[in-house]
Formats: structure tokens, sequence, C-alpha cells
């Protein structure tokens, strides 16, 4: 592809990330709110790492200390997109729930649309921890949670739909969230019995 390519593929882009963002936007921007309405906030000895971690490691230090008594209502502007991306990777799984609805809105409002590693499945690892680790995350989550990255994901593949041939992974992640909705779903059909 020549240079001039590359820069109109650029501008499409941008115009279509933008154009996704002002139409699912405000509707998954509410749904989010639903979903996520009776969020607790985790104790903050379970935000992040432990007391012995954050005494010796200052960037864990640093996300617990953002986050600390913080509502996820609290993380909707532009200063904490930058410490929602990053303590997805350091979040406990109690502050990944109950983070994950303002991250989610973030993604939205900041036109961002990909499925990151939070969304990917973790079965590919050498690291099992990894796996329990997700598992843990997952059990936390409502069927009305799980829509919600079923939707967010759904926008993603539209947003590059034909764009560039690929996005396996999106796909892979999609098809994950889709399963991880209908278990969520069949336990409380079974908890309403």
């Amino acid at each position: 592809m020549t240079e001039e390519g590359r820069k109109e593929l650029k501008i499409y882009c941008f115009h279509r990330r933008l154009a996704a963002s002002q139409v699912y936007g405000d509707d998954f921007i509410e749904k989010v709110k639903r979903a996520f309405s009776n969020n607790i906030y985790p104790v903050d000895e379970n935000l992040i790492a432990s007391p012995k971690h954050l005494a010796e490691c200052e960037e864990c230090k640093g996300y617990h200390d953002f986050f600390v008594g913080k509502k996820w209502e609290d993380c909707l502007n532009a200063n904490a997109f930058g410490k929602l991306c990053g303590g997805q990777s350091f979040f406990k799984a109690s502050a990944w729930h109950y983070y994950l609805p303002a991250y989610l809105i973030q993604l939205i409002n900041n036109q961002r649309f990909f499925a990151g590693y939070e969304f990917q499945p973790r079965e590919d690892t050498d690291l099992p921890e990894l796996i329990e680790w997700q598992k843990e995350e997952i059990s936390l989550l409502s069927s009305k949670q799980c829509e919600v990255i079923v939707d967010y994901l759904e926008i993603t593949l539209k947003v590059w739909e034909g764009i560039e041939k690929g996005y396996q992974d999106d796909r892979k992640a999609l098809n994950f969230w889709k399963e991880n909705y209908q278990k969520a779903l069949a336990k409380e059909q079974n908890l309403n019995k």
C-alpha cells in the first residue's frame, strides 16, 4: 500500500470509529449503566495486589492509590482513561468487575474499538493462574453484564468490517463472551426455579 493509501485508510478508519461512537454510544452507555447499577465498591484491600506487594512495587501502588475510594462513575473523566486501561492488568477480580463499566464507557467515548487482552479468552497460556483469574472475574458478572461485553465486541467488529481481513482474535473473543453470556443466563434461570 502506498503512503497516500495508508493516509486515506487512516482517515477512513477515524471516521468509522467516530461514527460508531456516535451511533452506538448513548444507547450503549445507558445499557452499561443499567447493567452495572448494583455494583458494590470492593474494600480497598481488594483493589490491586497484596499490602506486601504494594509496599514493594511503585507501579501497583500508583494504581492502588489512584483508585482508592473512587466510585466507577468518578472514572469517566478523561484523566482516568489511562489508569483504567492499565488497571485492567492489575485489578483483583472484584475491582475489575467494579470498574468494568467505566472502562467500557471510556472505550466508547475514546473511540477505542478492539478486543484487547482483558476480553480475550486466556485458554492458550502457559500460566494456569491467568486462566483461574479470568474465571474468577467472569464468575462475578451477571448475564446482563456479559451481554454488554458482547454488545461492545459486536460494535468493534462492525467498525472494522471490510477494512482488513482477519480479526480472528476479535471474533474469538466475541464467541467466548457469547458463551459466558449463555452460561450466566442459564445459572440465573436455575437460581430462579
